[in-house]
């Protein structure tokens, strides 16, 4: 199995020049390559800024995941647990999938 992250392996964020909104999108494509093309796109949602702005980066480049997953650790806030509706409502909205 072969998985790709945003930031890429542990030597390779030493290597490479911080993330930024101008250079984050030839990263990932650059990145991409090396992933077979029927690859599944499989998104880990903690629910944070950075989870729902990959998410949102993806919907505005036309890149529709195939999974998005959430790991409940039970511990979650409040706020956190009633922004799944939300999210699921707008995830609906844009045809991705649910979060599982």
């Amino acid at each position: 199995m072969q998985q790709l992250t945003v930031f890429g392996e542990k030597e390779e964020v030493v290597k490479t020049e911080r993330l930024t909104p101008n250079n984050c999108k030839e990263y990932i494509r650059k990145s991409s390559e090396k992933l077979p093309k029927d690859a599944p796109i499989v998104v880990s949602c903690g629910l944070g800024t950075n989870s729902i702005a990959i998410l949102v980066y993806l919907y505005a480049t036309g890149v529709k995941p195939d999974a998005i997953v959430f790991s409940d650790t039970g511990g979650e806030k409040p706020e956190t647990y009633a922004y799944i509706e939300i999210l699921q409502q707008w995830l609906k909205s844009i045809n991705f999938p649910p979060l599982t």
